[in-house]
Protein backbone atom coordinates (compact mmCIF):
# COMPACT_ATOMS: atom_id res chain seq x y z
CA UNK A 1 0.00 0.00 0.00
CA UNK A 2 1.34 3.45 -0.76
CA UNK A 3 2.39 5.61 1.83
CA UNK A 4 0.31 8.53 2.25
CA UNK A 5 -2.34 7.86 -0.13
CA UNK A 6 -6.11 6.07 -0.01
CA UNK A 7 -6.12 2.44 -1.58
CA UNK A 8 -10.03 3.36 -3.87
CA UNK A 9 -12.22 0.15 -4.09
CA UNK A 10 -10.94 -0.81 -7.41
CA UNK A 11 -7.92 -1.56 -5.95
CA UNK A 12 -9.11 -2.95 -3.11
CA UNK A 13 -11.07 -5.46 -5.50
CA UNK A 14 -8.36 -6.16 -7.47
CA UNK A 15 -5.96 -7.31 -5.17
CA UNK A 16 -8.45 -9.57 -3.41
CA UNK A 17 -8.98 -11.25 -6.72
CA UNK A 18 -5.53 -11.55 -7.02
CA UNK A 19 -4.81 -13.06 -3.72
CA UNK A 20 -7.93 -15.17 -4.15
CA UNK A 21 -6.30 -16.09 -7.31
CA UNK A 22 -3.05 -17.11 -5.57
CA UNK A 23 -4.87 -18.99 -2.81
CA UNK A 24 -6.58 -20.95 -5.38
CA UNK A 25 -2.94 -22.15 -7.53
CA UNK A 26 -1.34 -23.11 -4.26
CA UNK A 27 -4.82 -25.20 -3.17
CA UNK A 28 -4.45 -27.02 -6.61
CA UNK A 29 -0.84 -27.55 -6.10
CA UNK A 30 -1.52 -28.81 -2.56
CA UNK A 31 -4.58 -31.13 -3.97
CA UNK A 32 -1.70 -32.86 -5.96
CA UNK A 33 -1.84 -30.39 -8.94
CA UNK A 34 -5.52 -30.26 -9.75
CA UNK A 35 -5.92 -28.19 -13.25
CA UNK A 36 -9.41 -26.81 -12.30
CA UNK A 37 -8.12 -25.22 -9.33
CA UNK A 38 -4.70 -24.21 -11.03
CA UNK A 39 -6.60 -22.67 -14.56
CA UNK A 40 -9.02 -20.69 -12.04
CA UNK A 41 -5.87 -19.41 -9.74
CA UNK A 42 -4.04 -18.41 -13.11
CA UNK A 43 -7.04 -16.43 -14.34
CA UNK A 44 -8.21 -14.85 -11.14
CA UNK A 45 -4.73 -13.52 -10.58
CA UNK A 46 -4.31 -12.00 -13.92
CA UNK A 47 -7.78 -10.52 -13.85
CA UNK A 48 -6.65 -9.46 -10.06
CA UNK A 49 -4.04 -7.51 -11.26
CA UNK A 50 -5.72 -5.85 -14.15
CA UNK A 51 -8.54 -4.99 -11.98
CA UNK A 52 -6.00 -3.40 -9.10
CA UNK A 53 -3.94 -1.40 -11.69
CA UNK A 54 -6.42 -0.84 -14.82
CA UNK A 55 -6.29 -2.74 -18.50
CA UNK A 56 -4.10 0.09 -19.97
CA UNK A 57 -1.06 -0.26 -16.96
CA UNK A 58 -1.76 -4.03 -16.78
CA UNK A 59 -1.81 -4.50 -20.63
CA UNK A 60 1.84 -2.13 -20.75
CA UNK A 61 3.32 -3.51 -17.66
CA UNK A 62 3.50 -7.42 -18.96
CA UNK A 63 4.60 -6.43 -23.00
CA UNK A 64 6.94 -3.95 -21.68
CA UNK A 65 10.08 -4.97 -23.94
CA UNK A 66 12.18 -5.96 -20.71
CA UNK A 67 8.60 -7.86 -19.10
CA UNK A 68 8.57 -9.89 -22.24
CA UNK A 69 10.09 -12.75 -21.14
CA UNK A 70 8.34 -13.01 -18.02
CA UNK A 71 5.29 -12.44 -19.56
CA UNK A 72 5.92 -15.61 -22.14
CA UNK A 73 6.82 -17.87 -19.01
CA UNK A 74 4.17 -16.70 -17.27
CA UNK A 75 1.26 -17.38 -20.31
CA UNK A 76 3.05 -20.52 -21.88
CA UNK A 77 2.51 -21.80 -17.87
CA UNK A 78 -1.00 -21.31 -17.88
CA UNK A 79 -0.99 -22.62 -21.28
CA UNK A 80 0.28 -25.70 -19.94
CA UNK A 81 -1.72 -26.07 -17.26
CA UNK A 82 -4.26 -26.36 -19.16
CA UNK A 83 -3.00 -28.99 -21.86
CA UNK A 84 -2.98 -31.28 -18.56
CA UNK A 85 0.84 -30.51 -18.05
CA UNK A 86 0.27 -28.52 -14.74
CA UNK A 87 3.99 -29.59 -13.13
CA UNK A 88 6.10 -28.10 -15.91
CA UNK A 89 3.03 -25.33 -15.94
CA UNK A 90 3.42 -24.41 -12.71
CA UNK A 91 7.34 -24.54 -12.98
CA UNK A 92 7.33 -22.02 -15.90
CA UNK A 93 4.75 -19.77 -14.31
CA UNK A 94 6.48 -19.56 -11.31
CA UNK A 95 9.69 -18.70 -13.45
CA UNK A 96 7.37 -16.20 -15.50
CA UNK A 97 6.16 -14.72 -11.97
CA UNK A 98 9.55 -13.88 -10.63
CA UNK A 99 11.05 -12.59 -13.89
CA UNK A 100 7.80 -10.42 -14.07
CA UNK A 101 7.45 -9.11 -10.13
CA UNK A 102 11.56 -9.70 -8.64
CA UNK A 103 12.08 -5.87 -7.99
CA UNK A 104 8.92 -6.17 -5.67
CA UNK A 105 10.18 -9.58 -3.70
CA UNK A 106 12.45 -7.15 -1.13
CA UNK A 107 9.31 -4.81 -0.70
CA UNK A 108 7.23 -8.11 -0.08
CA UNK A 109 9.43 -9.39 2.34
CA UNK A 110 9.86 -5.98 4.55
CA UNK A 111 5.96 -6.27 4.49
CA UNK A 112 6.13 -9.52 6.27
CA UNK A 113 8.87 -8.42 8.20
CA UNK A 114 6.66 -5.90 10.23
CA UNK A 115 4.03 -8.25 10.42
CA UNK A 116 3.52 -8.81 13.99
CA UNK A 117 4.16 -12.84 14.26
CA UNK A 118 5.76 -13.19 10.81
CA UNK A 119 7.87 -11.29 11.54
CA UNK A 120 9.45 -12.93 14.69
CA UNK A 121 9.26 -16.16 12.42
CA UNK A 122 11.27 -14.25 9.86
CA UNK A 123 13.93 -12.99 12.37
CA UNK A 124 14.24 -16.47 14.19
CA UNK A 125 14.94 -18.26 11.01
CA UNK A 126 18.97 -17.52 10.07
CA UNK A 127 18.98 -18.43 6.48
CA UNK A 128 16.25 -15.63 5.68
CA UNK A 129 18.57 -12.69 7.26
CA UNK A 130 20.95 -13.13 3.94
CA UNK A 131 17.67 -12.75 1.94
CA UNK A 132 15.71 -10.21 3.68
CA UNK A 133 16.15 -6.62 3.41
CA UNK A 134 17.98 -4.72 6.27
Amino acid sequence: VREGMAVNEREQVGMMVAGMGIFYVLFGVSMMFDRSLLACGNLMFVAGIAIAIGPRKATEFFFNKSNVKGTIFLVGGVILVLVQWPLFGILAESIGFIMLFRSLIPIFFELLQKLPYVGRIFSAIPMLRFILPK
